[in-house]
């Protein structure tokens, strides 16, 4: 993460800069004023009647970085810092110079920490791909997922139908056609980029606000064990920044109702064309309800999704 500190004092600029780098090792640098537009995060300081509103108007109009006024007496410098805050500031901190007390340290450390952490998640955070698929869908997945290289930036989620005492053994046998790493939905763990996940046991996939896996309770009433629907509803409901998803070869309509709503939440959706499916009851179901859905053969699914992550 990049972080600017906006001082006309130079000390106070390597004092912050220390305390915190300090603090948050390699994962925040200090930027000088000149690159204002590469800022994640800029701290505006408020010492010796500096005026951190004149800093604030240069900078907002190269940046939109969250921007936080620090001062070592904010009693003291009421109306510069309000002036700040009113050009954008979000908020300002106590931070006494010479020597800032712990707490002080402790809180700005923890608020650039913050944003480091939130920055580092932006970068390492993968783009998802979707696939829900039943009959016909493990030589499918293997010739489709066969024709697209393994790539880090890119996780792939898959629900096949399949009886659960079967599970590991098409994660196995996937596992062995790909080049993609193919591994379970461990519970609490994270979609990682360049592998394959696909549910195990006998409860429904889904994912979290924390973005991570969790298996739920099968409803009652519902057929589909994996369910596609399960798992896309959640997707449409926490995961943020949308991806893709994929209706495969297939009998009934599970899926219909998650791709749909995943649409709504801006992710890209597609069906295998029906006259490229083993069966095509799935994407018909589909297409029965939004005509105008993206359709591919296995091929074109591959060069879709190819050009989205390379783009």
């Amino acid at each position: 993460m990049k972080l600017l500190v906006v001082a006309n004092h130079a000390g106070i600029v390597d004092l912050v800069g220390e305390t915190v780098t300090n603090y948050c090792r390699s994962s925040v640098s200090l930027i000088d004023i000149d690159q204002a537009g590469e800022a994640d995060l800029i701290l505006l300081a408020a010492y010796h009647n500096e005026d951190p509103a004149m800093a604030a108007r240069r900078i907002r109009h190269i940046s939109d970085a969250p921007m936080y006024v620090i001062t070592e007496a904010i009693g003291e410098h009421t109306e510069l810092v309000f002036n700040a805050m009113g050009i954008g500031a979000r908020d300002v901190i106590e931070f006494s110079l010479p020597n800032p007390a712990s707490d002080q340290q402790a809180y700005l450390c923890n608020l650039v920490a913050k944003y480091a952490h939130k920055k580092a998640e932006e970068v390492t955070k993968p783009r998802i791909w979707l696939i829900g698929s039943s009959s016909g869908g493990p030589e499918t997945l293997c010739t489709l997922l066969g024709q697209l290289p393994p790539n880090p930036l890119l996780s792939i989620i898959v629900v096949q139908h399949i009886d659960s005492q079967f599970r590991y053994n098409l994660i196995n046998w996937l596992d062995k056609k790909l080049s993609w790493t193919v591994c379970a939905a461990e519970e609490g763990a994270l979609p990682i980029g360049g592998r394959v996940f696909l549910p195990v046991g006998d409860k429904q996939l889904c994912i979290t606000e924390n973005g991570c896996f969790q298996y739920q309770s099968a409803e009652i009433n519902n057929f589909y064990h994996p369910s596609i629907d399960h798992l896309f509803m959640s997707f449409a409901a926490h995961w943020q920044g949308g991806g893709y998803a994929s209706i495969l070869t297939g009998m009934g309509e599970d899926g219909v109702t998650g791709l749909l709503a995943l649409q709504r939440e801006g992710f890209n959706i597609a069906v295998q064309t029906p006259e490229s499916c083993k069966i095509d009851a799935m994407p018909r179901a589909v297409l029965q309800r939004r005509p105008n859905v993206q359709q591919f053969d296995l091929p074109g699914m591959v060069q879709w999704v190819n050009q989205w992550i390379t783009e």
